[in-house]
């Protein structure tokens, strides 16, 4: 199953899809805001917990989460791992690489570690926000907020895009698998051709979107449908729900812990 298709399912038919989107957003920005306030270990791995645990529940199978999850970690382990020799003054670990003595410093893993964990606390709240809520309706809830409407369209499109480009370049990689392209020495070459070709199909499917839109009268705005609620805008009266007052007792207790040093 493509990922694009993975991600617009699990939008459409997980437990929270009826939540106000509003609500969710708050939530989401209230926690990560926290997150990147707090400098306690202890809270951080407690959102990244709890964000990563309502995802889950909420019908995001776990492997995918974990799959998806690794994906910044793989980006993120090397830049911390080079924290360890630059930052500190108490060694931890000295040995040596091709003749030159390397150094780990124990205030550079701290920061490392505390760095990766408010890094991966903050993804687990966008996670929580981008799995349980169509696209559509995160950028119809912030133009309520006075978003520029020319940001929201290109959100839109950027995030359409972005997935197009995963769908080609798992075609391609299954069209080399299917001819041996990584059998052995020829895995460099077929990686270079897999991402220069990369360039190409991009523009060639850009083009194809734009003529696209043109054919069907685009004007700079793409109508796009609610996905399991009801229109907020049409309720005159707005009661707190009781996912609202958990989330924001649960934002309210995070904060508190926060200000107040952690635990």
């Amino acid at each position: 199953m493509h990922l694009d298709h993975t991600l617009e399912s699990y939008t459409v038919s997980n437990k929270l899809v009826k939540i106000r989107t509003g609500e969710k957003l708050f939530f989401s920005l209230c926690t990560l805001f926290i997150a990147v306030y707090t400098q306690s270990p202890f809270l951080l791995l407690l959102i990244l917990f709890t964000m990563s645990s309502i995802t889950i529940w909420s019908g995001v199978g776990i492997k995918h989460y974990l799959k998806l999850l690794m994906i910044p970690l793989t980006f993120l382990l090397p830049s911390l791992f080079v924290l360890a020799f630059l930052r500190g003054s108490e060694p931890v670990l000295t040995f040596s690489v091709i003749g030159m003595h390397l150094t780990m410093m124990r205030e550079g893993l701290e920061l490392g570690a505390l760095l990766m964990m408010r890094s991966m606390a903050g993804i687990s709240c966008l996670f929580f926000l981008i799995m349980t809520t169509p696209i559509a309706d995160i950028l119809d809830t912030m133009r309520k907020f006075r978003m520029p409407e020319i940001v929201g369209e290109l959100s839109f499109m950027v995030y359409k895009l972005i997935f197009v480009l995963i769908d080609e370049m798992e075609s391609t990689k299954i069209a080399q698998d299917a001819r041996l392209g990584y059998l052995r020495g020829k895995r460099i070459k077929s990686l270079s051709l897999l991402l220069s070709s990369m360039l190409v199909r991009s523009l060639e499917k850009a083009r194809n979107m734009e003529r696209a839109l043109e054919a069907r009268c685009y004007a700079g705005k793409m109508p796009s449908l609610k996905f399991g609620r009801e229109d907020e805008s049409e309720s005159k009266v707005h009661v707190m729900s009781p996912s609202l007052i958990l989330m924001i007792l649960f934002d309210a207790c995070l904060l508190v812990l926060a200000v107040e040093g952690g635990v």
